[in-house]
């Protein structure tokens, strides 16, 4: 049940990333566009019908007919001016400035947009290449939401960068997060940990977590955590209405009745190889926050234990992301 998001190179994402963020800075005649955003989810679907997942870690920052994106990166941050028109209600036209000139760096790029409260849907049609090898990118979706600084601090309009709580390529989740007391990130790729494979699924993952006193031991800790930005709802914004079918998916995923529910969150467990996985989804900023306590007993017991480390969990990431 391993899935991972498939790599696109970093050159790729980030030029859609950025065109699709730029785009937002374009309607300078909508005041609801005024101000920040943070995509959280960009679909990639192709000329076969497949899709991919990625995540460019940038914002984008726009008043008075003029934007500034910022991207992080392998060599840092990257800050990219932008100009803009509106071509047509609904539908954008962004051109990137080159910094030392602020004279075009290409030529337009048209995109529609769709804001739903503090969510906006950038949609860009690509054009397939008519020659060379593999499958083409034929359209890109950009689920952003908007950063209230007033509730999440003055510095808050900047890139993630590195959280230091994972390691690897794949893209990350744009929630915030710091694992809660007594626990430390574990760096390691959970995919390649059969103990952990029943906790890993289709989602940017967050961080690999153990208890303290386990990290500075060294020795295998009995329970662990695997944090997950679920993407299996897409490039959308999970609202109350969505996420009764989210919780109705995993309930009949695990095979049983919630062993917590809640309007914004549902916990179960499954059983796999002799461990018991207990799996808490938090809605959370439009997201869906998967929480996994994996644990080598099975139990009464282990359930309430493992609830009590996923309230921990839940807890810091509401903190975290106000």
């Amino acid at each position: 049940m391993t899935s991972h998001p498939k790599r696109i190179p970093h050159q790729l994402i980030a030029s859609i990333g950025l065109t699709l963020l730029c785009t937002a800075a374009l309607a300078a005649d909508d005041p609801a566009l005024q101000g920040c955003w943070r995509p959280q989810q960009t679909r990639l679907t192709f000329d076969d019908g497949s899709q991919a997942d990625q995540r460019p870690d940038c914002v984008v920052e726009y008043k008075a007919g003029r934007g500034l994106s910022r991207c992080h990166g392998p060599q840092g941050d990257v800050e990219t001016q932008l100009a803009y028109e509106v071509a047509a209600p609904g539908k954008l036209r962004v051109t990137p400035l080159d910094a030392a000139t602020g004279k075009p760096k290409v030529a337009p790029l048209e995109s529609t947009y769709q804001r739903t409260g503090d969510w906006m849907i950038l949609t860009r049609e690509h054009a397939p290449a008519s020659t060379g090898p593999g499958k083409r990118l034929v359209q890109s979706t950009v689920l952003s939401v908007r950063v209230d600084p007033a509730r999440e601090g003055s510095g808050a309009c900047s890139p993630r960068g590195d959280t230091g709580l994972r390691t690897g390529a794949s893209p990350s989740s744009s929630l915030a997060f710091k694992p809660p007391s007594g626990w430390a990130p574990k760096l390691m790729d959970p995919s390649a940990d059969k103990r952990l494979l029943a906790a890993v699924g289709p989602g940017f993952l967050i961080g690999v977590f153990v208890p303290m006193s386990d990290s500075t031991s060294g020795r295998t800790p009995l329970r662990t955590v695997v944090v997950l930005d679920d993407l299996r709802a897409g490039a959308v914004p999970v609202v109350a209405k969505d996420f009764e079918t989210v919780k109705s998916r995993f309930l009949a995923e695990v095979g049983g009745s919630a062993l917590c529910t809640g309007e914004d969150h549902v916990c179960g467990r499954i059983l796999q190889d002799g461990r018991t996985v207990f799996t808490e989804l938090l809605n959370i900023r439009g997201r869906v926050a998967m929480i996994n306590v994996v644990s080598d007993e099975k139990g009464p017991e282990v359930d309430a234990a493992s609830k009590l480390i996923v309230e921990q969990f839940q807890a810091q990431l509401r903190r975290d992301n106000p």
